[in-house]
């Protein structure tokens, strides 16, 4: 059975003027897998991941996390536009008290691409390379659990599946476990090892869609049937 990497167990969230978002709600992240959170515009997808990240409390119930390190990375990469792309990278470890990870950061740049980009400022990047350059920085710190709000929908079609591609490739390599929010269904069946789709308001639980498909994953997939009945599946469960 799977190992247990963060637990939400009976939470409770909303505000004293507004209805709750989720009520008596439960689910479970497994270690080393891909989760992918889809639902409606409103229905709490980012709050959620905000609550599991620990960036937001419940109103109550538990998060119980079984990893030492996180890192997060949102629907923009957010580079301080005076810091080159090795500078960006090596901020996370600046703000731990580490200021020698120049040759760590340069490792991980490497690694999503950016071999040859290290001493560019961020507009002199490309979308797809500003994108890869936030992804070195979340990962830098070695996370064992990431999280991504809608990190790829800025992309053009094409840049978002080379990112998505090298989202792979690095979690193959590096077995850190994800919880990733996204609007686009075809991306999560693609991606994920499970698909929560969440409803509200007021949600108590998820519906959870294993996604039983070996990797790596090879494009062909996207154009199957089976891929094409998950597809119908999650769209009829929103």
């Amino acid at each position: 059975m799977a190992e247990e990497c963060l637990k939400i167990h009976e939470m409770t969230h909303g505000w004293d003027d507004t209805p709750a978002l989720f009520r008596n709600f439960s689910a479970t992240l497994y270690r080393g897998e891909i989760t992918a959170l889809v639902g409606l515009s409103g229905c709490g997808k980012s709050t959620l991941l905000k609550i599991a990240s620990g960036l937001l409390s419940p109103t109550s119930g538990q998060i119980n996390t079984i990893h030492s390190q996180s890192a997060m990375v949102f629907q923009s990469p957010s580079l301080l536009p005076w810091r080159t792309a090795l500078q960006n990278t090596t901020l996370p470890l600046e703000l731990n008290g580490h200021f020698d990870g120049a040759e760590q950061a340069q490792e991980v740049l490497e690694s999503v691409g950016l071999k040859g980009a290290s001493s560019k400022l961020p507009h002199e990047l490309s979308g797809g390379m500003q994108m890869r350059c936030a992804i070195a920085r979340a990962l830098v710190v070695k996370p064992d659990l990431l999280f991504l709000d809608e990190a790829f929908s800025a992309l053009d079609a094409l840049t978002r599946k080379e990112v998505q591609a090298l989202f792979l490739r690095l979690h193959e390599s590096l077995k850190f476990t994800a919880l990733m929010v996204t609007h686009d269904i075809e991306e999560a069946i693609h991606l994920a090892d499970r698909v929560w789709v969440l409803k509200g308001p007021m949600a108590s639980g998820v519906r959870e869609f294993q996604i039983d498909k070996a990797r790596p994953r090879h494009k062909s997939w996207r154009h199957s049937s089976e891929f094409g009945d998950l597809c119908s599946q999650i769209e009829e469960a929103l």
